[in-house]
């Protein structure tokens, strides 16, 4: 495939545990769990925290294991082109994995394919050379949240349409314009969109 310009070609380079991506115009550094922690355009922070993905199970916030060299999960690259790269990594919870496939292609674009498995026990635990201990594997609920800084952007459009929910409690009634304006000094909420863009004039 040919880049279009003035794309270039995507750039990789890893420090420690991070891999960090280079696109024109901007740099993605991504965890050892493989997600964002870090994304800036010219320069700029557009992060207000690293991307994390939060849930509840068995009525218990979700704690993920960091020891990845301990544990062996942490990030490695899967694929590298001019084109694209791919990064997969592991988040591993009492009752949980979740594996993770991101893509960053060379205008940008952050694909997170994401697979839930319940976890079953390690080779120690099979041999009886550690305790197991039974788990109930009850997934109340789980989010990919994504922080982004407020003070960078002032403007929403999604869809579908639907109504907002602001954050003090209101709720914006549906018309035709509700899918795009600013965003309320509250805050908002809206359940699940297929497309979803919060910027600003400049950005």
């Amino acid at each position: 495939m040919k880049i279009p310009r003035p794309f270039m070609p995507v750039r990789l380079r890893r420090e420690g545990l991070d891999h960090i991506v280079s696109v024109v115009g901007r740099e993605m550094r991504f965890g050892p769990n493989s997600l964002p922690a870090s994304i800036t355009a010219s320069g700029e922070e557009l992060l207000a925290a690293p991307v994390r993905l939060v849930g509840m199970e068995d009525g218990e916030p979700i704690v993920w294991e960091t020891d990845y060299d301990v544990n062996e999960s942490k990030s490695f690259i899967h694929r590298e082109t001019d084109e694209a790269v791919t990064i997969c990594g592991s988040l591993r919870s009492f009752r949980f994995v979740a594996d993770t496939a991101v893509t960053i292609e060379y205008d940008g674009c952050i694909s997170i394919d994401l697979k839930l498995m319940t976890r079953g026990r390690t080779v120690p635990e099979m041999f009886g050379l550690a305790s197991w201990q039974e788990r109930r594997y009850m997934l109340d609920n789980l989010w990919l949240e994504i922080p982004l800084r407020r003070d960078l952007a002032s403007f929403y459009s999604f869809f579908p349409n639907s109504p907002i929910l602001s954050l003090d409690g209101t709720q914006i009634p549906q018309t035709a314009t509700t899918h795009s304006g600013r965003i309320p000094e509250p805050g908002m909420a809206l359940p699940f969109k297929g497309l979803f863009w919060y910027g600003s004039a400049a950005r």
